[in-house]
């Protein structure tokens, strides 16, 4: 059996927190840890009853890391053959785990692996549904995500040792630029079902931060024009890619 390592940072989300924490305790794949990394809340979070659960090992940063800085020290911490993230305003289907491991066993269980799923989002902007591809190669995501937030995600350990960590430099999109230098390696599997629900109505949120936001894009879309993938695309593909960039930045 695949160990799965989960990793939820938190912040000040003491009444979600205990949401997300239920949907991983109610996997229908067994968890082997999950590490909560808290960078300095001050709420209340750390008398939760269900974080002296043993499966729940809870991790306060002495110093504030951010969500990227905090994913990385549980990326540190895991011990699982495979990680998986959440963070602590959303939750998972019941079969979210299963499904996805089931979907990388269907490509052969390559030691290098990541695996997305269908999500939609409720509370500020409720109601946007993505359901992903079965395979999603670099080239689809040069001007969208199309893979999903980080909550989506799971990966086998030796896809950190191959590619790094979060990218803690970027602005914004640390997701979305992490899954590029996945892509770069190895496609990434989907499941194409709902199984995570993400919460756009709780504070903290980077995309509230329209500045960020766009640097954020406008180095993302850099980085892809330097890919391989990108150069290797014909001319006026490439134009095509670069016009539709564009067109993103302006919208933000």
């Amino acid at each position: 059996m695949t160990n799965i390592s989960v990793v939820i940072p938190t912040y000040n989300r003491r009444e979600t927190l205990t949401r997300a924490l239920d949907s991983v305790l109610a996997q229908d794949h067994a968890i082997y840890e999950i590490i909560v990394v808290d960078d300095g809340s001050t709420d209340g979070t750390a008398s939760l009853p269900i974080l002296r659960d043993s499966r729940v090992q809870y991790l306060v940063n002495p110093r504030n890391l951010g969500s990227q800085g905090s994913r990385n020290r549980g990326v540190e911490a895991a011990r699982g053959d495979a990680i998986a993230f959440l963070d602590s305003d959303d939750y998972w289907e019941p079969t979210k785990i299963g499904k996805q491991l089931s979907a990388v066993a269907s490509n052969g269980w390559p030691v290098l692996y990541a695996v997305t799923c269908g999500y939609t989002q409720f509370g500020q902007t409720g109601g946007f549904t993505l359901s992903p591809a079965e395979q999603i190669h670099l080239v689809d995501v040069m001007v969208h995500n199309l893979i999903g937030p980080t909550s989506v995600l799971l990966a086998s350990r030796a896809v950190f040792d191959a590619v790094g960590n979060f990218d803690v430099t970027m602005p914004a999109c640390q997701d979305w630029e992490l899954f590029i230098r996945i892509l770069e390696r190895v496609p990434v599997f989907g499941v194409p079902e709902v199984l995570v629900h993400q919460d756009t109505g709780s504070g903290g949120r980077i995309t509230g931060q329209t500045d960020k936001v766009v640097r954020g894009h406008q180095e993302l879309f850099d980085r892809i024009q330097h890919t391989a993938a990108f150069r290797e695309l014909p001319k006026w593909r490439r134009a095509l890619v670069k016009h539709r960039q564009q067109r993103v930045l302006r919208r933000l």
